[in-house]
């Protein structure tokens, strides 16, 4: 016999009708499955082949399928199914969400333990029969919940792996938990969970329909042990539950925090609705149930400080509606639920950001940070975290009040409000030293939190030091001959054959320590700078360094490191470069020796070059940047070990460097000192007799290209990617016949000139034979920069060096939203396209090519612009390179006690004052 196939309405209260019959129980009162079913047809062949394959028998499940109005073939393949199975009943509604649906379904269980399964995923075939068994046991019956472990499925890659952040609780093997003894044993989903179905009618518990797009699973199950006497749960870690992650990111996990409901509807009836009903219930709300909450704010938390974030696209007034539910939230959370919670990892600064970033109350830590140490300036690193106005500052050395070389206010935010606030303060790490805060004497601590100590012994300072040099192996320091006793420890070691095997790994590591010491290698690499842009490119800001540094100071010991493949290995090779290829033997030679390592990229591949097995790197690291920061890019170079930073205009210094903002960097690491690009485009434009390129050059999309491949700047290939509306556009563009006739009426030459990122794709855009293809790495960047007149861009910085050399800008920006929707790793900043852009701002093809022509009739950018450009580059004297080099020069030099206590002078204007080439500029600390 088979299930009948009924039509539904969408209400949960509605009574199915079902000719299925009725399968046989066990003594437990057997299983349902109630499955909630929205277009999903192209799973469920996996997932009706994993119900088949059960061990425990599928004829015994109670299955309920219910279509929630699925617009694909999902109602008709369930159909197909339960004609072939008398234990399946599929119900078809309107399509109302996944609560909507599960609660109808919920109406026509038949068997004692209900369990929601999604789609989309897929059972081992041991799941039901492992279930039963740890339920029957004896030991185990007392439960009120049994919770089954839940393994992710990589749809992509075929992979099985236990990644789930709740893992934890299914070390410890089958057992039952009792959650007032251990709170954060929480069960978040339904999914993974059997319910008992006569305690869900007897209370009445539903899933909340309004609770979307998420939540109503913590909700519905918090809701079920509430109504329970004891919250005992069974953990079936024996029964693994495959979660099923998308390829294409669609499922509602993957998609919530891009869903304005996430942060109005789902903390309103959500997280409130079950924290009010449980103080209702119990009086108070207890700790388990607190680990739930936390649990989600915690993951809102995590998701706005990654790269790319969904949330990064919503509007302020989601955000402002969220915070103000949040803070009715916390009032039901226990300072204690908050530093306690531990069902995975949270920053501290998180923990005190939910406990006193929402209270009116100022706060200050009772402790500051050490961290990092600067021998070679010889200052330290001391931050505090506090809300409110800034603490009044005493800070002592060697007994004497003193002032902070460098000091720094970072705004720490969430989802767009400032929470916390950290300063960061660097002084003399001369002597003793001590901190006040309103007159109260911190404590310091190295990782927090710890055991703080009121004062910052020269002891301390020392074996920081100590540290720093114990983390680096002797075998690959510079400087070994300073711990020649460390040598001697490790050349005995080497020698002990029975606790080390002599690998060819070993015999390499040897080979290259004997030659770091050796005299040839010591001169030829010794006290290196090393320049690098891309491992695969050149004709960047660290090439013109390298060259003005071959030209005005020659003594220094530079070399070009790139790929011996890349196209710009033989152009330099026969310019006289000194070249080492990007790890090769020599290259490792070459940074084991290097004094200085400067790069206009900061990817991995860049700034953590060597194995980890080298310790600690002994160069000191300049990031020249690849163009002028205008977004957001804090959440991407916070994390990067930088300890010079280049910039090129006061907003830019100011929003990297400055109070509030999002950077953890200060005037320590942050100069503004321009491009040594830009000195190059200079030289180019004055050889340029008359502009005559319309270059079209968009910037890439991180959502649209692949990922990178470790260890270069090479990334896996996106099929998808010529369907996109990135391609539509640009190829609508580049095939327009009124932009070729403006090209021809005022005697231009289009051009294009794609991101790098996205030239392996050029193919897509089926370029006309009448437009010029420029690649990066085959054509020099900078000569097709000097010859535009105008170009059309979308939010590429490329915008600034058209500008800095006085041509004309045109942003088309087609996909706003989405480009600033947290798929991409920048997010709005300080710079406004309208407001402080270089041209005009378009959305359509059509007004693209209209502000283009505009451009060409008048020969140039208007005024407003004209004035805009002046005002960001006030100065262009071609001495960019002589500054860096005055700025990576002085930042390895040592400090005096008298100079590290008294406030840096960032010196704004000094450093935009025009300098001649001849007479370098005066730095502070020369003469």
């Amino acid at each position: 016999m088979t299930a009948t196939s009924l039509d539904l309405s969408a209400s949960a209260s509605d009574e199915p009708k079902t000719t299925a019959n009725t399968p046989d129980r066990d003594n437990h009162g057997g299983f349902s499955l109630v499955v909630a079913m929205y277009n999903i047809g192209r799973y469920l062949d996996d997932f009706f082949r994993s119900l088949e394959q059960q061990n425990y028998g599928f004829e015994k499940l109670d299955v309920v399928l219910v279509n929630d109005g699925s617009t694909d073939d999902t109602g008709s393949i369930a159909d197909a199914w339960a004609e072939r199975h008398s234990n399946v009943t599929v119900l078809h509604k309107e399509n109302g969400g996944q609560a909507s649906a599960r609660n109808l379904g919920l109406s026509a269980v038949r068997h004692e333990w209900v369990c929601f399964v999604d789609p989309d995923d897929m059972l081992d075939a041991d799941y039901f029969a492992e279930s039963h068994k740890f339920m029957v046991s004896k030991d185990h019956r007392e439960a009120v919940l049994y919770a089954t472990n839940p393994i992710f499925f990589e749809e992509t890659t075929g992979e099985v792996r236990d990644g789930h952040p709740l893992r934890g609780r299914f070390t410890g093997g089958n057992r039952v938990v009792d959650l007032r003894g251990y709170p954060n044993s929480i069960q978040m989903q339904a999914t993974t969970a059997f319910f008992r179905v006569s305690v869900l009618r007897e209370h009445e518990i539903y899933f909340g329909e309004q609770i979307r797009p998420k939540f109503e699973d913590a909700h519905f199950v918090s809701n079920y042990l509430l109504r329970s006497e004891l919250p005992l749960i069974g953990i079936v870690s024996s029964s693994k539950y495959l979660y099923r992650r998308r390829s294409d990111g669609t499922s509602t996990l993957q998609t919530s925090h891009g869903n304005p409901g996430s942060y109005t509807d789902v903390p309103r009836y959500g997280l409130l609705d079950i924290l009010r009903r449980a103080n209702e219930l119990k009086g108070t709300v207890p700790q388990w149930l607190q680990n739930v909450v936390l649990y989600d704010v915690f993951w809102y938390l995590k998701s706005d400080q990654a790269i790319f974030s969904a949330s990064a696209g919503l509007p302020d007034e989601v955000f402002d509606e969220y915070h103000s539910l949040l803070t009715e939230i916390l009032g039901y959370i226990d300072e204690e639920s908050v530093m306690a919670f531990d069902a995975m990892p949270i920053a501290l600064w998180m923990r005190q950001a939910l406990i006193w970033g929402y209270d009116s109350a100022p706060f200050v830590t009772d402790y500051a940070i050490v961290r990092p140490l600067d021998p070679l300036q010889n200052l330290v690193k001391l931050t505090y975290r506090y809300t409110g106005e800034l603490p009044e500052e005493e800070i002592f050395v060697k007994g004497r009040r003193v002032q902070p070389r460098h000091a720094k206010i970072q705004h720490l935010n969430f989802l767009r409000r400032t929470v916390l606030k950290e300063r960061t303060l660097w002084i003399s790490a001369e002597g003793t030293a001590k901190l006040r805060l309103n007159g109260r004497l911190v404590r310091f601590v190295q990782n927090e939190p710890n055991r703080p100590d009121s004062t910052l012994h020269v002891s301390k300072l020392s074996a920081m030091r100590e540290a720093m040099i114990r983390a680096t192996p002797v075998r690959y320091r510079k400087r070994e001959s300073t711990r020649k006793r460390y040598f001697l420890r490790w050349a005995k070691a080497q020698t002990n054959r029975t606790t080390r095997a002599l690998t060819k790994e070993n015999l390499l590591d040897v080979w290259t320590a004997w030659l770091l010491r050796s005299p040839a290698v010591k001169a030829k690499y010794g006290s290196a700078w090393v320049l690098m842009d891309r491992d695969n490119e050149a004709n960047d800001s660290a090439e013109e360094l390298y060259h003005w540094l071959r030209a005005n100071r020659p003594k220094i010991n530079a070399w070009y490191v790139l790929r011996r493949d890349a196209p710009d290995w033989d152009r330099l090779q026969k310019a006289g470069v000194k070249l080492v290829e990007y790890g090769s033997f020599q290259w490792k030679l070459l940074m084991l020796s290097a004094d200085h390592y400067a790069s206009s990229h900061i990817d991995n591949y860049v700034v953590k070059p060597l194995p980890q097995k080298y310790g600690s790197r002994q160069w000191r690291f300049t990031f020249l940047q690849h163009g002028i920061i205008k977004g957001d890019l804090s959440r991407w170079l916070n994390p990067k070990s930088v300890d010079l930073f280049i910039t090129s205009t006061r907003d830019e210094y100011n929003s990297i460097a400055g109070d509030g903002s999002p950077y953890r960097f200060s005037s320590k690491e942050v100069r503004l000192t321009g491009l040594p690009r830009h000195d190059a485009l200079l030289r180019k434009r004055q050889a340029v007799e008359r502009p005559n390129l319309i270059l079209i050059a968009p910037t890439w999309r991180s959502y649209l290209v692949g990922q990178t491949l470790t260890g270069s700047a090479a990334r896996e290939h996106n099929d998808g990617f010529t369907e996109s509306d990135y391609v539509r556009n640009y190829k609508a563009l580049l095939h327009s016949p009124k932009l070729r006739a403006v090209a021809e009426e005022y005697d231009l030459t289009i051009a294009f000139m794609p991101h790098p990122n996205t030239q392996p794709y050029m193919d897509a855009f089926e370029v006309p034979e009448y437009v010029e293809i420029k690649r990066y790495g085959a054509d020099d960047v900078q000569q097709v920069m000097a010859e535009t007149a105008v170009m059309v861009t979308d939010y590429s910085s490329i915008a600034f060096n058209i500008a800095y050399l006085d041509s004309a800008v045109v942003y088309f920006q087609f996909d706003r939203d989405e480009y600033f929707g947290g798929g991409h790793t920048e997010r709005p900043g300080y710079f406004s396209y309208e407001e402080n852009g270089f041209g005009p701002v378009v959305e359509n093809v059509e007004s693209a090519v209209e502000a283009t022509s505009y451009i060409a009739a008048r020969g140039g950018p208007e005024q407003l612009y004209q004035d805009r450009i002046k005002a960001t580059f006030p100065v262009r004297d071609g001495s960019n390179s002589l500054r860096v080099f005055n700025a990576m020069r002085d930042s390895a030099k040592p400090l005096s006690f008298k100079k590290a206590i008294k406030p840096f002078d960032s010196g704004l204007d000094k450093w935009l004052a025009p300098v001649s080439p001849s007479r370098p500029m005066p730095v502070e600390g020369t003469k």
